[in-house]
């Protein structure tokens, strides 16, 4: 057995929603990827003097000697990906996240191990469907390339014992998203610095939120009009007419990644407004939205996009996970957040448990990222004020700060401890959950609100 240590920038890389992909045509899927990796990446990656240490059926991890070498490697990888989607049904494309490192690997038997593998693989978890996540140590021999790249700030990786400084490469949208809300735009070294994305609202903080169920009502309250908006659908007169405003923006939201948004048409103003959390800053959902429109003979749009809440990027994996599992039949509820006092803001939610069904179950999320329980179905009636028409008021104090989430399950199956609330970073986490989901028929509803300072 030979085992030796070197430097090397590592690529980890991976096909967005395998599951679903697999879930709905297995051969076709196999077949999709087979020809990637032989017709598109084995060739890339040889071309640029790197090696492909293993495949994983839904990606691969791949060593260079150069990081710029693998970042022109990945680059390539995602114009050809993005290339070979056109044309093809959004909900059978085959899309990349790929994640870049700079570290200290173990070399045994061929495969590499070690924290600089670690790392690049937790990049790749967090990276923008279609996009290219960096570290800062590859960031720092990458800034010389004109090429703009998004500084996400230090964040902290599952397992990685210190914070890493994380870049997104800000890629034509032809082959990823825009960069995540409040982010920073990093210049290229000779022309002018850019401009910083347009950031939501104040930024949420790091500390967790600990949710608390109250015993008591609150005086006084605030109403937020974020959640809970019926989305409307209408077919097109026929085939050769435009699509409906309403019906367009609808569609379009739902392709977006790293986002749970709602829309609704504000009658006869011409307004459609934006409700939820996003990876993508307002002013890029409206204005992305709005040329669409004009490439679909629709008259301009006016999207209202200001009070989306930012989604951090840890939290892209686990709403992207979800997304598939959205109820079709969301829970009707009213949520109020009054004002803060001694340190605590007492919020209150009503809705009807007997929309969760049997099993269902509410849980928090925390400005970090991290989902709490906060009770079960059967625990409404215990915590909870029943009201006249069949609903319960449950009151719940929270000590955070920032924009949070409520998180509706309902289902007729029993759930699994722990089964909502992991981190979902990894391919095994993301399998395992959506084969429960799907044979659990577990259904999701998110709510945002604000809890002020």
């Amino acid at each position: 057995m030979r085992v030796e240590r070197r430097l090397a920038a590592i690529m980890a890389a991976d096909v967005v929603g395998y599951s679903r992909l697999m879930g709905q045509d297995e051969e076709g899927t196999v077949r999709q990827i087979k020809s990637l990796l032989d017709q598109v990446v084995r060739p890339a990656v040889a071309e640029h003097r790197g090696r492909i240490v293993k495949t994983m059926g839904d990606g691969f991890l791949g060593e260079f000697a150069s990081v710029v070498e693998a970042f022109e490697c990945a680059l390539r990888l995602q114009r050809a990906a993005a290339k070979r989607a056109v044309g093809v049904a959004e909900i059978d494309k085959i899309v990349l996240r790929i994640g870049i490192n700079v570290g200290d690997i173990i070399i045994e038997d061929g495969d590499v191990f070690g924290e600089g593998v670690n790392i690049a693989a937790r990049l790749e978890g967090i990276c923008d469907p279609g996009g290219i996540s960096v570290s800062g140590r590859a960031w720092e021999d990458l800034r010389k390339l004109k090429h703009d790249f998004t500084d996400m700030g230090e964040l902290k990786l599952k397992n990685i014992a210190q914070p890493v400084r994380v870049l997104a490469y800000q890629a034509p949208a032809r082959v990823r998203s825009a960069p995540a809300a409040g982010a920073k735009s990093i210049p290229e070294p000779e022309p002018a610095p850019a401009p910083a994305a347009e950031s939501i609202g104040p930024a949420a903080p790091d500390p967790r939120m600990r949710w608390r169920v109250a015993t008591a009502a609150s005086a006084a309250v605030i109403v937020l009009g974020v959640i809970g908006v019926k989305q409307l659908w209408h077919a097109p007169a026929s085939k050769a007419a435009a699509p409906r405003p309403i019906e367009f923006v609808s569609t379009e939201v739902g392709k977006m990644s790293c986002s749970w948004l709602k829309v609704t048409e504000q009658d006869g103003s011409g307004v459609y407004t934006l409700s939820g959390a996003s990876g993508a800053a307002p002013a890029a959902i409206s204005a992305q939205l709005q040329r669409g429109a004009e490439t679909q003979n629709l008259k301009a749009l006016k999207v209202n996009a200001g009070a989306v809440a930012p989604v951090d990027p840890q939290r892209c994996a686990w709403i992207d996970t979800l997304r598939p599992f959205r109820s079709a039949n969301p829970p009707r509820f009213d949520l109020k957040v009054g004002k803060r006092t001694r340190g605590q803001t007492r919020t209150e939610l009503t809705f009807n448990p007997e929309e969760l069904g049997p099993f269902g179950a509410l849980y928090g999320l925390e400005p970090s990222g991290e989902v709490q329980r906060v009770l079960g179905r059967a625990d409404v009636r215990k915590f909870a004020v029943p009201n006249k028409d069949g609903t319960y008021t449950l009151h719940f104090d929270t000590d955070r700060t920032g924009w949070n989430g409520v998180i509706f399950l309902q289902s007729d199956t029993a759930v699994p401890r722990k089964a909502v609330e992991q981190p979902m970073t990894t391919l095994q986490q993301r399998e395992t959950f959506a084969s429960r989901a799907k044979a659990g028929g577990w259904r999701f509803e998110l709510a945002w609100f604000w809890v002020e300072p």
